[in-house]
């Protein structure tokens, strides 16, 4: 079994709090100071795509670890595909929004 790598648990907690606060104004109510500027807070979440990338690796190293430690053995290309596609839709879905 090959070493576990530390999880930069502080950089997860300052992404997540991005992505909190653009699901706050955007997803769970529409935030009346965006209304007018849609893009509005996704410019000022600030997310850039190396801390969705750090993000969606850590996440995957953590599943993959706890699917290990439960199963007893590694996701394999089936379990892989199914996550793989939702995490993929999600970044794409995220990265049309930024880019509007």
């Amino acid at each position: 079994m090959q070493a576990k790598k530390k999880i930069d648990v502080q950089r997860l907690r300052v992404f997540s709090s991005k992505v909190k606060d653009l699901r706050n104004a955007t997803f769970t109510h529409i935030d009346k100071k965006f209304v007018s500027d849609s893009q509005k807070p996704y410019r000022e979440a600030g997310l850039v795509e190396n801390e969705i990338a750090f993000a969606i690796d850590t996440v995957w190293r953590v599943v993959s670890d706890l699917w290990v430690e439960q199963f007893g053995r590694p996701l394999s290309r089936v379990d892989q595909a199914g996550l793989k596609d939702l995490m993929k839709e999600a970044l794409l879905q995220l990265a049309d929004t930024i880019g509007k």
